[in-house]
């Protein structure tokens, strides 16, 4: 099964503009990627590049985050949620400089890893945080 494109809207706003742009450039990211795994003439580099850039900003965007979630009680399990979707783009970087594919699954985990995330949990934090 195919991952739907990522479309921002209101249901997925924070609150906080800053962190509302990372994740509409974040979503920005993925589609592209999405729509780079599904063209087949694509160069393997263009691909390894956008899951490369998709790691290095989601380490940016979520050392921004932190700054404002740090003081929230389940900080920890959220820092690990970040550190853990890094990881999982890095090693999807790393796979695919060597075998030049990305599988629909990875996709897929990416578009409703991030999605979910955003929605379930970012939502939450800042909303608590905010009081």
């Amino acid at each position: 099964m195919e991952a739907e494109f990522l479309k921002w809207d209101e249901s997925f706003q924070v609150g906080v503009a800053e962190i509302d742009a990372q994740h509409k450039k974040l979503f920005a990211i993925i589609n592209s990627l999405q729509e780079a795994v599904a063209k087949e003439d694509v160069p393997a580099n263009v691909v390894g590049d956008i899951l490369f850039n998709m790691a290095s900003y989601a380490s940016e965007h979520f050392r921004s985050e932190q700054v404002y979630l740090e003081k929230h009680p389940d900080f920890k399990d959220h820092l690990l949620e970040h550190w853990d979707f890094t990881k999982k783009c890095m090693g999807l970087s790393l796979s695919f400089r060597k075998q030049s594919a990305v599988s629909q699954e990875a996709l897929n985990f990416l578009t409703v890893w991030l999605r979910e995330h955003v929605l379930e949990k970012d939502i939450r934090f800042f909303k608590e945080l905010k009081g």
